[in-house]
């Protein structure tokens, strides 16, 4: 045969075979996706649904309208925001309800399949249509299904999943929007928190492509703790209520009057307020647009601490460590300096020791600065003050810079003291903080911890080896 009819044949092999395909594979999902919205007992879309009625779990019945943006809200039994991914599946559970059997010609009486006028019936309302109804019956004698029917004539009875319906009758509050703020937070631009004493902190959001996106403006003007403030906002605006006051008893306050922690949060759409309180063990919570009480666990309380320390920026000391090339460790006490230089690898004495030195060591104190933050504030800034908290003159002095020489920052430590920590100050701010007392395992408090734990022990605990001077160490202090 030739070439040319070699050729013919394997087109119309690649024909048939394309054929087969889409009829096997491709036509066969077409045809399983017609046949399952064939069996779509109420062929309704879930957007186009715009209320509902269900059967609650209580006896009652709910009605919810969505509102021409989307949104659903509860009408009856009372006027309340809803949950809308509580609707959203009701919504879905109906509009994919599918049937696993039909009785075409039911007897007149429906009381054997569970469909008498006591059982549940959910009304939904599509476009400007009547609505539709679907009634609720028993289970079936075998299998996880339950009967089902439709009002329409003649109606028609089904069979469904079981698990399919167990949503259409819920309790009320599972349908109430138990969001606490219902705000964005990547769109709030300002907030403040007040507490019966006065001002806590009004803060406003800047760049936002800054690591520091926030500052505080009043009571005074300094950094915010960035992480800080995100974390408070997201665990507002994630938490949910565990419990509803629809009708506030007369006489209790609630710890709301006043209450023990008032938050503005303003956004685009407008201030949202909130305001929490404790009452007998219990928390309860007011929102702007919520028309109840909401109940809240602990934690969301204890989350707003009425403490300005708790929102300013509490870093002691910004470094980029892979930036920093030179450090010194000045022992002013002692009179003595050691300086050190990173190449690639490993941190070296800038001039010959003695003793060898371990270069982790060196870089602990690095690290640990990086990541220093102050767990509180000290208001001395007179020399007798500093005096009197050990700063003048410290125990030691870090001294980072560049390769260029640039200075990168300074921080200066007095000794550990067990119940507030070690004082301490730095170049990048006039504060003096106090910090972890832990820190002194990384940081050297004093020429003698430095020579035990920075230099090479083989040759420090070594008697026959003579201690370094201060020409040794690169330069003396005084």
């Amino acid at each position: 045969m030739s070439l040319r009819g070699n050729l013919a044949l394997v087109a119309v092999a690649l024909i048939l075979g394309g054929g087969v395909w889409w009829f096997e594979f491709r036509g066969a999902e077409q045809r399983a996706g017609k046949a399952a919205a064939a069996r779509r007992i109420l062929g309704i879309e879930a957007g186009s649904v715009r209320a509902l009625e269900v059967p609650l779990a209580g006896g009652e019945r709910a009605r919810l309208v969505r509102d021409p943006g989307g949104a659903w809200r509860l009408a009856a039994p009372l006027d309340f925001p809803a949950d809308p991914a509580a609707v959203d599946a009701i919504v879905r559970a109906l509009a994919e309800l599918s049937s696993e059997a039909v009785i075409e010609d039911p007897p007149e009486d429906l009381s054997p399949f569970g469909l008498d006028e006591g059982r549940g019936k959910v009304r939904i309302w599509v476009g400007e249509q009547e609505a539709l109804e679907l009634w609720l019956g028993a289970d079936t004698p075998f299998g996880g299904s339950r009967y089902v029917a439709v009002d329409r004539a003649p109606p028609r009875i089904f069979t469904v999943a079981r698990f399919r319906t167990q949503g259409l009758a819920p309790e009320l509050d599972d349908l109430r929007d138990r969001r606490l703020g219902r705000f964005d937070p990547a769109e709030v631009s300002r907030v403040s928190l007040t507490s019966p004493a006065g001002l806590v902190f009004r803060a406003e959001r800047t760049d936002l492509g800054s690591p520091q996106a926030w500052k505080i403006v009043a009571p005074l003007e300094t950094a915010a703790d960035d992480r800080r403030l995100r974390r408070l906002l997201q665990d507002l605006a994630s938490a949910r209520a565990t419990g509803f006051v629809d009708a506030p008893a007369e006489g209790r306050g609630y710890g709301l009057a006043p209450p023990e922690r008032r938050l503005e949060i303003e956004t685009a759409a407008g201030v949202y307020e909130l305001e929490l309180g404790r009452e007998g063990g219990r928390v309860f919570l007011r929102g702007s647009g919520v028309p109840a009480l909401l109940e809240v666990e602990d934690r969301i309380f204890r989350a707003v601490p009425d403490d300005l320390f708790e929102y300013r920026d509490k870093q002691v000391l910004r470094l980029e460590d892979q930036r920093v090339r030179r450090l010194t460790l000045e022992f002013p006490r002692d009179g003595q300096r050691y300086a050190f230089v990173r190449d690639e690898r490993s941190w070296s004495p800038e001039r010959e020791l003695s003793t060898p030195v371990d270069s982790l060591r060196v870089d602990d104190v690095v690290y640990a600065l990086r990541d220093l933050e102050a767990t509180g504030l000290e208001a001395a800034s007179g020399p007798m003050e500093l005096a009197g908290l050990g700063l003048d003159p410290p125990l030691v002095r870090v001294v980072l810079e560049a390769a260029d020489g640039q200075e990168l920052g300074w921080l200066e430590l007095a000794g550990p003291e067990p119940s507030v920590g070690m004082a301490a100050r730095s170049s990048q701010s006039g504060q003096i903080w106090r910090v972890r007392n832990d820190l002194a395992e990384d940081v050297p408090m004093g020429l003698e911890a430095f020579e035990n734990r920075f230099l090479e022990a083989s040759i420090a605990d070594d008697p026959g080896t003579p201690s370094s001077s201060p020409s040794d160490a690169g330069s003396a202090g005084p």
